[in-house]
């Protein structure tokens, strides 16, 4: 079987279970107070978007909490894979704090902004051996917009224009290079409460 039949597969499991769920106690006017969600995504990185590397793809996810009606706080997981001449790869470890009204009956748009580890690998492609990857670790942050459309009771579908930068020395204060990196993402958020 192809990945991506299996990842339809596994979409729409997960989409019946969060919409068989108990909702007696809930209802869409609670916003996101209480709720706890999963997310999933995936995401093209265009080349030079806001000035950023790529081309490339994103695949990654969420869990979170609701902490107030309009605020979530996430804990987020991406892997970032790049097409440029050193053979990236990034993984942004965030917390993030996203602003809007998720689980109403319309679309809502959101903001979120949020900061993390990132792992950055590079391998070059001049004289690529395994003595040369490079493999460090970055403080950094994110911000950006999105919109959330409901198709169950319980589950979303997600747009975003995340962008992210990170600062220019690794946490062990070696002095490295700033990454720069913009996405526009898709995804699916099940509502677990």
């Amino acid at each position: 079987m192809q990945r991506s039949t299996v990842f339809a597969l596994v979409l729409y499991v997960l989409s019946l279970a969060a919409t068989t769920s108990v909702c007696a106690a809930w209802s869409p006017s609670d916003g996101a107070k209480g709720q706890a969600v999963f997310r999933i995504r995936g995401a093209l990185v265009p080349h030079d978007l806001a000035g950023t590397v790529g081309p490339g793809w994103l695949v990654g996810g969420a869990a979170g909490v609701g902490i107030s009606r309009w605020v979530m706080l996430t804990a987020n997981f991406d892997h970032v894979a790049l097409r440029d001449r050193n053979a990236r790869s990034v993984e942004p470890w965030t917390l993030q704090l996203e602003m809007g009204a998720p689980f109403q009956r319309h679309v809502m748009p959101r903001f979120e902004v949020g900061a993390g580890l990132y792992r950055r690998t590079e391998k070059p492609w001049i004289f690529p051996t395994s003595s040369n990857p490079r493999d460090e670790t970055l403080f950094g942050f994110n911000y950006g917009l999105g919109l959330s459309a409901p198709i169950a009771t319980r589950v979303m579908a997600d747009l975003n224009l995340r962008y992210h930068q990170t600062l220019d020395r690794d946490v062990g204060g070696t002095r490295s290079h700033s990454l720069k990196l913009s996405y526009v993402a898709f995804g699916l958020t099940y509502g677990l409460r």
